[in-house]
């Protein structure tokens, strides 16, 4: 979603496809209706309830097959195409058994609020540390981090 909206703010034409029937299904709902209105004006098309279900290369173009939410299927080319297909945290780091590192159900690393993990000696910043999964909170978490390590209140 960010890069879809920094290229259509740069003039490209961008559609956007989301399996879930709203965007941003790890969000808070409360806050998607604002930013969809303004996302509606950005955006070529947002397609919700709809699977890329085919991708074909046809050397200066892309054909995508989608499956549209009555079960009909459509095709369209692109010049581009740019499939995020979710995310999640890379936290299988080699040796990290040998801490006292602890890993939640869904694999972020558990930290306190100065991201320091159970192993005091040891922190967690940005995607591992949980969500929100975004580059200016991690860059925040890393400050955090540091002042802590620091001394720094």
């Amino acid at each position: 979603m960010e890069l879809g909206t920094v290229y259509a703010t740069l003039g490209s034409k961008v559609d956007v496809v989301e399996m879930t029937p709203g965007l941003l299904p790890g969000a808070d709902r409360d806050l998607v209706p604002p930013l969809q209105k303004r996302l509606e004006k950005l955006f070529t098309k947002i397609m919700l309830n709809t699977a890329v279900t085919a991708l074909k290369d046809e050397i200066t173009k892309v054909k995508v097959t989608f499956k549209l939410p009555d079960g009909k299927m459509e095709d369209k080319t692109y010049d581009k195409v740019l499939v995020s297909v979710g995310r999640k945290p890379n936290s299988k780091v080699p040796g990290l058994e040998n801490t006292k590192v602890k890993v939640n159900e869904r694999g972020f690393i558990t930290v306190n609020k100065q991201l320091q993990t159970d192993d005091p000696s040891v922190y967690a910043v940005g995607d591992v540390a949980g969500d929100p999964m975004l580059a200016h909170k991690a860059s925040h978490e890393g400050r955090t981090a540091i002042e802590h390590i620091l001394g720094i209140r």
